[in-house]
């Protein structure tokens, strides 16, 4: 799996995940990208789409980088 940087997560966040972050944000959620460090590893970083509401509600979408 490649790695990513916060730039490119937000670039493939705001390119494929546009239809969700819009559809959530109707419902009254924001979003933002999130880096978190691999327990095992803690050179290697996953990045996230994270939603959340004012009820403290959260779901989160992990950010893959597109093979190829």
């Amino acid at each position: 799996m490649t790695s990513l940087t916060r730039e490119e997560a937000n670039e493939i966040a705001s390119k494929y995940f546009k239809l969700l972050i819009d559809r959530h944000s109707a419902q009254g959620f924001s979003s933002k990208v999130i880096e978190k460090k691999e327990k095992e590893n803690e050179n290697v970083s996953n990045f996230y789409l994270e939603f959340s509401n004012q009820q403290q509600s959260f779901k989160y979408y992990k950010i893959l980088a597109p093979e190829g």
